[in-house]
């Protein structure tokens, strides 16, 4: 990935474990990364109007992940979203379609293909 000063990643997963271990992959990636253990953390710190995108899990100890990137939206941020899952359902995807969410990404994490779902969403967002 090409280093973008201005590119930041915000993500958000009660996981400490996946927290860290994605924070480190995309910083070896020169990508700047913040990590949020809930929701409310992530809200508290005020919705960034950085150049970036928001790495959501589906469950979080205080609400969905699509719980909060519908807040995040609501509160006029199209930030490009990818929510990270292990689950299987059904619906999901035409769920995360209805929320303008640009992926899902299935756990476990595949380090490759996380990185190129990042990357593309940073090329998408400058060509903007």
């Amino acid at each position: 990935m090409q280093a973008s000063e201005n590119y930041k990643v915000f993500i958000v997963d009660p996981d400490t474990a996946i927290r860290d271990s994605v924070e480190l992959l995309l910083e070896s990636a020169h990508v700047e990364v913040y990590g949020f253990a809930n929701g409310k953390a992530f809200l508290d710190r005020g919705v960034p109007d950085a150049i970036g995108c928001l790495l959501v899990e589906s469950s979080l100890p205080d609400s969905s992940g699509l719980s909060l990137i519908a807040k995040v939206r609501s509160l006029g941020n199209d930030m490009p979203a990818l929510l990270l899952t292990s689950s299987t359902e059904a619906d999901l995807a035409s769920r995360v379609a209805d929320l303008g969410v640009a992926g899902i990404v299935r756990k476990p994490l595949r380090s490759q293909q996380l990185i190129d779902q990042i990357e593309f969403l940073r090329h998408s967002w400058n060509s903007r």
